[in-house]
């Protein structure tokens, strides 16, 4: 938008003038055309003015219009296009004129100059309304950054605007203005205005519609020359660029701060953990608009479910980096002694808080802005898919800001993405079931250990209990915590014996099963430790367990696969089960277990595979040491008789 003021002297010497929105046409070829706007359309009928943006940006937000300038004079070349404007005469409101006289001088110390002298709405137009102009020296001043169509909004321009605006004097205008609109659909529109420049305020009340922001405050002209039957010039005549703004109409200047979160696939476990283990969350989100506020709140938020708490140690940091979209990012400092940076601030419930309000204003806007920290699984987890809600928390109205540059006080509005299993941490189970080989009925008394494969020291388990405190045999879920002994602490596991008599008959692990809790994606051996009461010693199984996550690295889904043992006595299988859903331990339709089988003797292991093969192998070896033995107490005897 850009307006000239045209300033004469007693002599009658031409002054410039400054353009609303164009470029001034001063040394244009246009006196034959030029034709001076009747001063009853200039200056007694009514204009309106037209506020435009998304549907969610706009619709439903309030506005307030105070008039900061006056259209003394306009002259339009009426040949073509309609009549374009080559000059508009700008003046000050007396209301205003103190407080745009400030506002102007420190932003632009050099002000007044003389031909501006009382008349700061003038000098202001004269400088920096965005396109070409020439001020009161004949010298170019434009400032092109001020232009309202700027990516932030920012320049000059912007800042003249919000330093007028914070004046309290100000305030107290537009409280007092009865010049309001109302947001529907895509646009607000103001009718019954007198023609000059406004600033529009947002005064849309906090946690407005749509999630949006309120607008920063926006310095728009009215149409020029409106009658009953024309609405007024709005072009000017040597502006060709299709996005120049057009008098009478702006565009709403406000944000939708968004963020998205996700749980970082680390290697082959996807997105989950053991029992005690971590899980790496990045939250990233666009860098807002900050243009017209002093200090914004910029506040993350992420709260986690019971077992999953926020940690910060040697290997497990938190970091921040900024920059443009798919580009080189550039870490972003932690505040440190007396400098601006983030901060981060736990709380002893697990969750946390990011507050990026320090560094936020210093960002360019519609970079990427990211953060990446960790959370533990605890012994609180349970079973089924452990979620931590992230939220982002920001400035919402720049007529209400934050007090200080933490963020503290203000109007703000939130942003929350959806949940989704993308979000959220997993930990797996599976289940055995211990059987005689001879008759498959169910067995107890047998005890196992767990280690992860390839490692010489068994895990430690805790035994689970119910609601009631109750505890419920063949129950067991990893520790977070491998150094913790004591009551219920253990790395032997005991398979149930079905004993179980508590209230909560879902939970009950059936006798002869075992269900073991809280693993993370890996491969893990199982070792029968202690046999059932008859059974043999001699042909313990020992078997490999691997999870890993779903296809596409899906750890909401994970897959699980079993390998047999030497003897032959384990079933070797594969499932997969939706880990978003807690577990039925009571044996259910279609649950899986790995079936485990003790034989009594040697004659009831199987005679072909593996099996078969070690068995053949054992009886050489027996008939070898015989005839060995044999052969010894032959000679020895032989000695004895020489």
């Amino acid at each position: 938008m850009k307006i000239r003021d045209a300033m004469r002297a007693a002599a009658g010497l031409l002054a410039a003038t400054a353009t609303l929105v164009g470029v001034s046409l001063l040394g244009a070829e246009t006196a034959s055309a030029d034709v001076e706007v009747a001063n009853p359309d200039l200056r007694t009928n009514l204009a309106g003015l037209t506020i435009s943006g998304a549907h969610d940006a706009v619709d439903g937000h309030q506005f307030k219009a105070v008039k900061i300038g006056l259209y003394q004079s306009a002259n339009v070349d009426t040949t073509g296009n309609g009549g374009r404007l080559t000059s508009v005469s700008v003046g000050t409101e007396n209301a205003v004129k103190t407080v745009a006289a400030d506002a102007l001088h420190t932003v632009h110390p050099a002000s007044p100059a003389p031909a501006f002298q009382d008349n700061p709405v003038g000098e202001m137009s004269s400088l920096w309304l965005g396109f070409q102009s020439q001020g009161v020296s004949g010298v170019s001043q434009d400032d092109t950054t001020s232009n309202s169509a700027d990516h932030a909004w920012a320049g000059h321009l912007r800042d003249f605007v919000t330093k007028l605006v914070a004046e309290p004097a100000f305030a107290g205008l537009v409280a007092s203005s009865t010049y309001t609109a109302t947001g529907s659909g895509t646009s607000a529109a103001f009718s019954g205005l007198a023609q000059g420049i406004y600033v529009v305020v947002d005064t849309t009340a906090a946690g407005g519609p749509g999630g949006y922001s309120n607008s920063i405050p926006m310095l728009v002209g009215t149409a020029v020359g409106v009658t009953s039957t024309f609405p007024g010039y709005t072009r000017f005549k040597n502006e060709t660029s299709p996005t120049a703004p057009i008098l009478g109409r702006v565009e709403i200047k406000n944000d939708r701060p968004t963020i998205t979160k996700q749980a970082v696939h680390d290697g082959s476990r996807g997105s989950s953990a053991s029992i005690g283990g971590y899980v790496k969350y990045r939250i990233s989100g666009r860098v807002p608009v900050t243009t017209g506020f002093r200090n914004f709140k910029y506040l993350l938020v992420d709260t986690p479910d019971a077992g999953l708490k926020f940690v910060r140690d040697g290997g497990h940091q938190v970091t921040v980096t900024a920059g443009p979209s798919g580009g080189a990012q550039t870490p972003v400092p932690e505040r440190s002694g007396g400098s601006d940076g983030f901060i981060v601030d736990a709380h002893g419930d697990g969750s946390v808080n990011f507050n990026l309000s320090q560094v936020i204003t210093g960002l360019t806007p519609g970079d990427t802005v990211t953060v990446t920290y960790y959370m533990q699984l605890t012994d609180d987890a349970q079973s089924g898919a452990v979620k931590n809600r992230a939220k982002l928390v920001y400035s919402s109205d720049p007529m209400n800001q934050p007090t200080d540059n933490q963020g503290n006080g203000g109007s703000e509005d939130s942003y929350q993405p959806t949940d989704n299993p993308g979000l959220n941490a997993y930990f797996y189970h599976f289940e055995l079931s211990k059987k005689a080989k001879a008759d498959s009925r169910d067995l107890t008394g047998a005890s196992f250990s767990i280690k992860p494969q390839g490692q010489n020291v068994a895990l430690k388990f805790g035994q689970v209990k119910d609601a009631n405190g109750v505890t419920i045999p063949g129950r067991y879920k990893l520790l977070a915590d491998q150094r913790r002994t004591g009551a219920g602490v253990s790395d032997v596991l005991e398979i149930s014996d079905g004993s179980y008599s508590g209230s909560h008959a879902d939970q009950a692990v059936a006798k002869g099963h075992l269900f073991i809790d809280g693993l993370g994606a890996g491969v893990y051996t199982v070792s029968e430790i202690n046999p059932p009461a008859t059974f043999s010693g001699m042909f313990k199984p020992s078997f490999d367990v691997t999870i890993a996550p779903g296809p596409g690295s899906d750890s909401a889904h994970p897959e699980l696969s079993n390998a047999g043992d030497a003897w032959d006595l384990v079933s070797a299988g594969s499932w997969s089960y939706d880990a978003t859903q807690a577990p039925q331990l009571a044996p259910a339709p279609g649950s899986h277990s790995v079936g485990i089988f003790n034989v009594s003797s040697l004659s009831q292991l199987p005679m072909t595979g593996g099996a078969g093969i070690i068995l053949a192998v054992l009886v050489a070896l027996v008939a070898l040491v015989a005839a060995g033995g044999l052969f010894l107490l032959k000679r020895h005897r032989d000695a004895s008789r020489s």
